[in-house]
C-alpha cells in the first residue's frame, strides 16, 4: 500500500485522525498503526453484536 492508501485506510477506522498529522509518519509506522486500529475496530464491532440464539444450539436444532 502507498502512504496515501494507508492514511485512507486508517481514516476508515479512525475518523478523528487528521490526514495532515498522519502524513508526518513513515509507511512502517502507518502500517503498524493501521494493524492496531483495525484490531480495535473489529473487536468493538464484535462486542456490539448480540445474538439471541447460540449458534451451536441453532445447528443442533436444524
Amino acid at each position: 500500500m502507498s502512504k496515501r492508501e494507508l492514511i485512507d485506510a486508517i481514516l476508515e477506522h479512525n475518523r478523528t485522525a487528521a490526514p495532515e498529522f498522519l502524513a508526518r509518519f513513515g509507511e512502517n509506522d502507518l502500517k503498524a498503526y493501521l494493524e492496531r486500529v483495525t484490531v480495535i475496530d473489529d473487536a468493538n464491532h464484535r462486542s456490539a453484536v448480540r445474538t439471541t440464539v447460540d449458534a451451536h444450539q441453532e445447528l443442533q436444532m436444524a
